[in-house]
């Protein structure tokens, strides 16, 4: 409504300043209605009252309607529908709270190429087929019907639709969120030859026989099959579940011939959060494929085995989008044919263990012609140094947000390259040999560094690296150009690099001796505590260990877990938290084990292998929902590991309990996607509801 109001004012303020150039008429019925005219596009702007008879001028070729207000009444189309309207080219008719278009009404529109209804809600299927009626006698090229059935019964789409359109020469079919789950068969098929885009995302549809219909569309280029929310649950559903399910090698032999049910001439596919049903990324093969574009983002592929094969003529293939799939392993030939491909998204999965694995850069062969690699967001904390050894062409790389400390990553053989991200990481410098190379490639053309938000501190130890960013041709950021001082405060790495060199000169002796000393006394200390509490640590650590042996699950369950729930908090929630423990392990019913992180984690292990453990041997993660807990880089590797098990596992393993009323906009994605297809328990207000909390939450955690 605010932007409706906001495009009404502005073109208010165009027709009182632009009198003299444009047309304002009123209605005679109706002293509210406006109609503008420039050249020969018309902007027909209504409120409350509905224009009976408006003069629109017969020889216009762009319309648009306004409605400022929304009422329940229906608009009286009479206005338009049946004129003859010979130029007319383009009708927006969108976000109008249209109810009824009459059949036929624009057919007499010989000249219509563009018709926009989307964002009429309430507008309902049979609508969509009356204004498609009749559009065989004009020009129409472009259909945009989007968001029009949130309607309470959802009729299948029926062949009228596509014999309507028939025999137009249509080249694009919006038909996005519309709450569709069947569509018959024949509509595919009777659909015009003509159409180059066809975009049906975010609709309900379960994909099967139907769709076999689309090889007969030779000219299509585009389709957008994305969000279809309900067919990934239901193909995972239909899967045999036992130790098999999620072994790879029983893929489907027929999978890899899924390409053959797309039309031959299809360039760019989209199928974000749409999976196959499979936990594996399939073989792909074609010996006909023309694809340069394909989008497999959010479909919780977890190991890519592939390989995706285009042979011959069929390896066009030059942006691939994997990110989001929460995958943790690539076959070694999972790329290799892609040598075509010039940009590849493995951004957001779980790849930070898998990628120190490989060997002599195996999992990258192939796509020598890449020049874009996007490899942000996936826990990485080193890289090997020949990973990227085939990538002779790269020309960006993105290593943001993610956790790497010291670069590893050899790069003196990318001659082209021309931009690396690596913000939000943990940084402190670049290698010498690193800088070197940087520069050398400098030499021929411009090249970026993003190395902003990470950890560069102004210390003498770091002079070095703060007088290269100066002097160095590779081009930093604004952002980049500072370092962070011992209080904590940013500053320009000029002021750094002109304080450091008086300090550091005074200090070049001195400090080596400090540091030493100050490493013998600590040495000393330690050494005399661990010796005087060598008992004590002894002590606790048998007794942790008879511990973990005295468990036993509740409701006489035996199923190899060693704990009932592990809990997933940050520090600032431990208040509400502490409750929740005292209700579960010592409630007067039933006792719960819980797996505590600053109770029950074994001393000496690295956090990340403890988390894994700790989800790994509880049968539910019970995660504290708050903004601190999205704060935390530590609750967010739990979470992302107790999603993953969840798609593992293929049972509920999460019970999310919502503490604060947090922004969806500050969510990330896989939170939002959680809420949306999940149950999820919220913190009582009042304390007299806690006993029902109480019940729920026990509830969660037997089913």
């Amino acid at each position: 409504m605010y932007l409706v109001w906001t495009k009404f004012f502005l073109l208010s303020v165009v027709i009182f300043f632009r009198t003299g150039n444009s047309e304002i008429q009123h209605d005679s019925a109706c002293d509210r209605c406006q109609i503008k005219r420039e050249s020969n596009t018309v902007k027909m702007i209504c409120n409350e009252t509905e224009c009976t008879n408006p003069q629109i001028p017969m020889n216009i070729t762009d319309f648009i309607y306004v409605r400022t207000v929304k009422t329940n009444s229906d608009i009286d189309m009479s206005f338009l529908c049946y004129k003859n309207f010979s130029k007319l080219h383009n009708i927006d008719l969108s976000e109008n709270d249209l109810k009824l278009i009459p059949e036929g009404c624009f057919r007499r529109f010989s000249n219509l190429q563009t018709l926009n209804i989307s964002r009429n809600f309430y507008l309902g299927l049979q609508n969509v087929y009356n204004a498609c009626a009749g559009l065989n006698e004009t020009k129409i090229e472009v259909i945009s019907a989007n968001h029009i059935n949130n309607v309470d019964i959802l009729f299948p789409v029926s062949r009228n639709l596509s014999l309507f359109l028939a025999n137009t020469s249509l080249r694009e079919f919006h038909f996005e969120f519309n709450g569709i789950s069947v569509i018959k068969s024949g509509v595919i098929e009777a659909f015009p030859r003509s159409v180059e885009l066809i975009s049906i995302s975010g609709n309900r549809i379960h994909f099967g026989p139907v769709f076999l219909e689309l090889r007969k569309l030779v000219n299509l280029k585009t389709l957008d099959i994305s969000f279809q929310c309900t067919t990934m649950q239901h193909l995972r559903k239909k899967a045999r579940v036992g130790e098999n399910s999620h072994n790879c090698s029983m893929l489907n032999e027929t999978e890899d011939q899924i390409l053959d049910i797309l039309p031959p001439n299809l360039e760019n596919l989209i199928s974000t959060e749409t999976g196959s049903g499979s936990y594996c990324f399939p073989k792909l093969s074609s010996n006909h494929s023309k694809l340069k574009y394909v989008d497999i983002s959010g479909a919780s592929y977890f190991a890519w085995i592939g390989p995706i094969n285009f042979a011959g003529r069929s390896n066009q293939l030059e942006t691939l989008i994997l990110s989001n799939n929460k995958c943790s392993r690539i076959s070694d030939n999972f790329f290799a044919k892609l040598t075509k491909l010039k940009y590849l998204d493995i951004s957001y999965n779980v790849l930070g263990v898998f990628f120190p694995k490989v060997e002599g850069g195996k999992v990258f062969e192939g796509l020598e012609s890449l020049t874009t690699l996007n490899m942000s967001g996936n826990f990485l904390e080193k890289l090997p140094s020949d990973l990227l050894k085939y990538q002779y062409n790269l020309q960006e790389l993105v290593l943001s947000h993610n956790d790497m400390e010291l670069w590893t990553l050899q790069i003196k053989h990318m001659k082209e390259l021309r931009s690396i991200d690596c913000s939000f990481n943990r940084f402190v410098s670049l290698p010498v040999s690193i800088q070197a190379d940087l520069d050398a490639i400098a030499e021929n053309h411009d090249v970026h560094f993003l190395i902003n938000n990470n950890k560069v501190i102004c210390t003498c130890e770091n002079l070095q690296f703060i007088s290269w960013m100066i002097e160095t041709k590779v081009k930093f950021s604004t952002h980049s150009k500072t370092c962070t001082q011992s209080d904590g405060t940013l500053v320009d790495i000029l002021v750094a690099n002109q304080n450091l060199k008086i300090i550091c000169a005074k200090t070049d002796w001195t400090y080596p001796l400090v540091l030493s000393l100050f490493g013998l006394i600590l040495s000393c200390v330690v050494g005399i505590a661990f010796y005087k509490k060598r008992w004590t640590i002894a002590y606790h650590w048998y007794l942790f260990r008879l511990r973990h042996k005295g468990y036993s699950a509740i409701d006489g369950k035996n199923d190899d877990f060693e704990f009932d729930a592990f809990l997933s908090f940050a520090e600032e929630d431990r208040k509400f938290v502490d409750k929740i423990i005292e209700e579960l392990e010592n409630g007067s019913d039933e006792k719960y084990h819980l797996c505590l992180h600053h109770r029950d984690f074994t001393p000496g292990v690295p956090i990340e292998r403890n988390i894994v453990s700790a989800v790994h041997l509880s049968r539910k993660t019970i995660v504290f929902m708050s903004s601190s807990y999205l704060k935390s880089t530590w609750c967010n590797y739990e979470l992302r590991m107790s999603l993953t098990k969840e798609g593992e596992a293929n049972r509920k393993v999460i019970v999310m309990i919502i503490l604060d009323n947090i922004p969806r906009k500050h969510l990330p994605l896989e939170v939002l996607q959680y809420y949306r297809k999940n149950c999820y328990v919220e913190r009582p207000e009042k304390e007299k509801d806690m006993t029902m909390f109480f019940k729920t939450l026990k509830t969660s955690l037997k089913t």
